[in-house]
């Protein structure tokens, strides 16, 4: 699948047949209305930026050349990000972070040197920033839209609360009009592989022997924890999205959170990040958290345990829990399974 080189600038909110009805505005009329609005920022990363960026995902080897714009290029660099690059939020709660006043950026620049150049992990408004930017150099057509975070659910799974938009996403569209969620933002149940948005019938669930979860998307509501029909969509086009869904424990589904297809923009992400960096009832003001993912399961830290997780044949298992004492036993640990260095 080659790209066509556009964005979705203005499209409407769609799900269900109004995802497999939508038809693409063409390049030149989108670039024609981004200029229009002043909506050029650093979106590209130079080519010695890219090959930094390559070692530190560690596939070194691969050139641009060979980093097509298909749908297994996009798998291969979206796997290879989530196990180097891990998810953390340490900039608002680690003591040195706070001593050096750190805070958290989403302008692709200093996102740049905090992920690939110290280098460090960050949370979605930074690590998605910055694969987006990557997608972009492969002349991968891309944008990038907002989520909202499921933060509780009843026992029948029916949702009690959403969050704020607190998450971010990004969208990529291919030749064939296909349409494509990938996400290296999301924490340790983040999906390892894109979800096609479009035509949710016919993406199969992921189901990793090496992971243990399945994710699938599903159209739905805001605040709507019930399957919806494409009549529900249409009728309520402001509030229609999609809905990522991953299993938990016991192999059932359970939201994790949803996202509108409509394109947002750099100044919508610095108003969603200065909210979670800086609300004090904001999610990622109240927990420390920091995972990455493995080739054969993923590694959390919650502020005070760290564990390992390792699966085999679907089924997941804790191969290792530290129990953490002291900030130096702290600062040990996260440097030796998840290389953050502070």
């Amino acid at each position: 699948m080659d790209c066509m080189h556009c964005n979705f600038a203005n499209s409407d909110p769609l799900s269900g047949t109004g995802l497999r009805a939508f038809s693409s505005y063409s390049a030149s009329l989108i670039q024609y209305h981004r200029r229009a609005l002043g909506l050029f920022c650093m979106t590209t990363l130079s080519g010695p930026q890219l090959v930094q960026y390559l070692q530190r995902i560690n596939v070194p080897h691969r050139t641009a050349k060979q980093l097509t714009p298909c749908l297994s290029t996009l798998a291969e660099l979206q796997f290879a990000h989530l196990k180097a690059i891990p998810f953390e939020n340490l900039s608002l709660h680690h003591p040195k972070a706070l001593e050096r006043k750190e805070g958290i950026s989403c302008k692709l620049e200093e996102v740049f040197k905090k992920l690939v150049q110290k280098p460090r992990g960050g949370y979605c408004f930074e690590q998605n920033t910055l694969f987006a930017a990557v997608l972009r150099t492969l002349s991968f057509s891309v944008y990038t839209a907002a989520g909202r975070v499921v933060q509780s659910q009843d026992a029948e799974g029916h949702i009690n609360h959403l969050t704020g938009t607190e998450h971010m996403v990004v969208v990529v569209i291919f030749d064939d009009g296909s349409r494509w969620l990938t996400d290296v933002g999301f924490g340790s149940q983040v999906p390892r592989r894109p979800l096609r948005i479009d035509q949710l019938d016919l993406d199969p669930q992921q189901d990793s022997k090496t992971y243990g979860y399945r994710h699938r998307l599903r159209p739905g509501l805001t605040h709507s924890s019930l399957e919806v029909s494409d009549a529900d969509t249409q009728m309520n086009p402001e509030r229609a999205g999609c809905y990522l869904q991953c299993t938990n424990s016991e192999g059932h589904w359970k939201d994790l959170y949803f996202f509108h297809v409509k394109e947002c923009f750099e100044q919508d992400f610095e108003i969603y990040n200065w909210w979670c960096a800086t609300a004090p009832q904001a999610a990622m003001k109240n927990m420390t958290i920091a995972a990455i993912q493995t080739e054969h399961g993923r590694i959390t830290y919650d502020g005070k345990t760290v564990k390992v997780f390792e699966c085999a044949a679907a089924e997941t298992k804790v191969a290792e829990t530290v129990k953490l004492e002291s900030q130096g036993q702290t600062d040990e640990e996260l440097q030796s399974k998840m290389s953050i260095a502070m």
